[in-house]
């Protein structure tokens, strides 16, 4: 097991240490009206702004970033005697961050991991160890992590689930693959989620050359973004079309904890709900993992902004197809999961009978990645997700409650209704538009010290009532924010007079 101890060396705050066994973020700064910091250090030493610099700690890994501060921050790796100016940099045992009087090092304590402690994710009872497939690939579905007796009943579940048929939904083919979509025995379990290809047509909308991840063919790249990039793939031996999600970087943990990470992955595969999307099965491709998941084909939130700003929904429609959204939020937060990277893109749209479903996507994969050793807070994303951010996810990261996604989803309801984020940040139209967007200062510091524009300052003409549930949704201070998805729910469709 690994712990980061980060331990005051100098200064008026010497011999304070702060120990780290889980992710946490610790930021550091001078006394203030604005300042947020969890180490304040004293008001008279100037050189040291309010809220300074931030450490990202991910045991047995730690990163220094500098928020933006007038004198900068310094650092200096174990055995240099000079310092050197720092914006953002990974720190190892033995280094040490200076600033105004201040000096702190970084301490990394490594005693073994502790063999995993698996549970069965139906009974939790012991699980000695969960199916390990042998090679350079490994695939990993939810009833690998069910104890012998948990396994035999789900094996008996599916197996009684009548068999629908099964078409190539290729255009013009219809082609009858019954016999084959059920190769792995999951045919019924995913009626009316999956869809399917034949060969000939899986071959037709191929658009990158021949590649696999796991045993899936790359059929087009959909989207990249912080956490990894977004596939269309096709499953040979089922003729079943899905999204695949490759994180950007190796998940460089011990087997114990690795483990861990399998089975809460697993315990996501067990949330089946309309507004949810469903996530089939996980793997690792030469230590990279990536996720098996509903293919949801009509595009996502961020649609309804038009490319030059321009809001495409009227309000009334918005809330109401926001309300819908706020149902799969709320079924994820009634399973004990808080999503924490809610965004229009991971807000999916199935077109039914002419209206849109919105599906959400990738709940609880941010917070299980980073839990376990991955990263995703770094300096370049923030300038895409920040302003998805409440400020307490940043100071207390690992006590995120389900508020930081109602926040989220109000900044996505805001963004609909205006095309405009409420504080500093460029929209994805601005993106486009700009080669480079320069912050006025560090994405962090704007999350932790600016004020949200009310929305009626971005659009006067949005009715009152509509403006004051977004304006609350939004709140910086969490205990006056709207308390719930289900809460935003209701004030939403009652703002547009309609009952839940």
């Amino acid at each position: 097991m690994s712990r980061v101890v980060v331990r005051v060396e100098r200064g008026p705050r010497q011999g304070q240490e702060f120990v780290f066994d889980e992710p946490d973020n610790l930021i550091v700064g001078r006394e203030g009206p604005k300042c947020q910091a969890h180490l304040r250090l004293d008001p008279e030493d100037r050189y040291v702004s309010q809220n300074h610099f931030m450490l990202e700690v991910r045991p047995p890994g730690c990163v220094v970033r500098d928020l933006g501060s007038k004198n900068g921050t310094e650092a200096r790796h174990a055995g240099e005697h000079t310092w050197h100016r720092t914006d953002e940099e990974q720190l190892g045992s033995g280094d040490e961050i200076r600033v105004g009087e201040t000096v702190l090092s970084v301490r990394v304590e490594v005693n073994g991991e502790p063999p995993a402690q698996l549970q069965c994710i139906r009974c939790l009872a012991p699980l000695e160890q969960a199916a390990e497939p042998a090679s350079g690939i490994s695939s990993y579905r939810d009833i690998d992590f069910l104890c012998p007796r948990c396994r035999a009943a789900a094996e008996d579940e599916r197996s009684r689930i009548a068999v629908p048929a099964f078409r190539c939904s290729g255009s013009g083919c219809g082609k009858d693959l019954a016999g084959q979509a059920n190769a792995d025995g999951r045919a019924a379990e995913l009626a009316g989620v999956a869809e399917y290809l034949c060969e000939d047509c899986a071959e037709w909308q191929r658009y990158i050359a021949r590649t696999y991840i796991g045993d899936y063919l790359l059929l087009a790249e959909l989207g990249h973004g912080g956490m990894g990039v977004v596939y269309r793939v096709w499953h040979p031996a089922t003729g079943r079309v899905a999204a695949l999600k490759q994180l950007l970087k190796p998940l460089e943990v011990p087997a114990a904890k690795r483990q861990r990470f399998r089975r809460e992955v697993a315990l996501l595969q067990q949330l089946s709900h309309p507004c949810v999307t469903r996530l089939f099965e996980a793997g690792e491709d030469d230590g990279v993992p990536f996720f098996i998941s509903e293919f949801v084909p009509d595009g996502h939130l961020g649609q309804f902004v038009s490319d030059t700003g321009e809001p495409l929904l009227p309000p009334e429609a918005c809330a109401r197809l926001m309300a819908d959204a706020l149902v799969g939020i709320t079924a994820v937060h009634e399973h004990g999961i808080v999503h924490r990277d809610l965004k229009p893109e991971n807000v999916l749209l199935r077109r039914t009978d002419g209206s849109f479903r919105p599906k959400v996507a990738d709940f609880g994969l941010a917070r299980s990645y980073e839990a376990h050793g991955g990263t995703i807070t770094q300096r370049g994303e923030f300038g895409g997700t920040g302003a998805y951010l409440p400020p307490e996810q940043v100071r207390d990261f690992r006590g995120s409650m389900p508020t930081v996604d109602v926040y989220a989803f109000g900044v996505c309801i805001y963004y609909l209704l205006t095309g405009w984020y409420p504080l500093r940040f460029p929209t994805p139209w601005q993106q486009k538009a700009l080669a480079d967007f320069l912050f006025p200062k560090d994405p962090i510091a704007i999350v932790l010290e600016d004020e949200r524009a009310p929305i009626l300052d971005r659009r006067s003409d949005l009715p009152r009532r509509l403006a004051e549930v977004v304006d609350r949704a939004i709140d910086a201070d969490a205990d006056r924010r709207i308390q719930s998805a289900a809460s935003l729910r209701t004030e939403l469709l009652a703002a547009i007079g309609e009952g839940p």
